[in-house]
């Protein structure tokens, strides 16, 4: 690996941890919605009724 290659990793690395930090806080509300009780119910029961 080059030595501005190497510089450039923690740069990198940064990045994508932000990145990634961004999507799970945009994916929290909905996946706290598929937690509740309630909303699981209401998905099992569409399915059963389309099955």
């Amino acid at each position: 690996m080059l030595r501005s290659q190497k510089a450039e990793m923690p740069g990198l690395q940064a990045a994508i941890a932000e990145a990634r930090a961004q999507v799970m806080e945009k994916w929290e509300p909905t996946r706290q919605q598929y937690l509740t009780a309630d909303f699981r119910q209401q998905l099992h029961q569409m399915i059963l009724s389309n099955a």
